[in-house]
């Protein structure tokens, strides 16, 4: 008796191809793991390594002065000094309320922050083009650790916005 194929039967490739299929998508797989491990690597890095992966400029050096005389005008709760620090238009966003300098908003809010004790310990800071990010802002008196940015101008003097939800 004689077999018939079917037309457009499926017909398996030999072993040694299954074999070579099989050792490509390994190869693959080992470089695209290692390429996603390496990139990880360079980014926390870049961002975390001991100047960030880059050499400051003198206005990002001035943006962190900025941002450090901001806590310590926060901390004494001098809400004009804190809005001095402010371009005009700016704001402040603790993430229920946005506070603009344009206005006493922002002003009598960290005046009034006094009241209630309240005070910010800043940890680790990184400039990132014009933002300063804090990875460490800690309220005092708690182990909540919170992100903090700074939007600054290109001088460094001045905040444009900060974000601390």
């Amino acid at each position: 008796m004689e077999t018939m194929e079917r037309p457009g039967a499926v017909t398996s490739p030999p072993d040694n191809e299954i074999l070579a299929l099989r050792k490509r998508n390994r190869w693959l797989g080992w470089l695209a793991g290692t390429l996603a491990v390496a990139v990880v690597a360079l980014g926390a890095w870049m961002i975390f390594g001991d100047d960030g992966g880059q050499s400051l400029t003198a206005e990002q050096k001035q943006m962190i002065e900025t941002v450090d005389e901001a806590l310590v005008a926060w901390n004494a709760h001098d809400g004009e000094a804190v809005a001095a620090l402010y371009a005009p238009g700016g704001y402040h966003d603790n993430g229920a309320t946005r506070f603009h300098v344009s206005g006493d908003g922002l002003a009598n809010y960290v005046t009034g922050l006094g009241s209630l004790g309240f005070s910010v310990d800043q940890t680790d800071t990184h400039v990132i083009g014009n933002y300063v990010v804090s990875a460490g802002h800690i309220p005092a008196g708690s182990e909540n650790v919170q992100l903090s940015i700074h939007a600054m101008s290109a001088d460094g003097t001045k905040i444009l916005w900060h974000l601390a939800p």
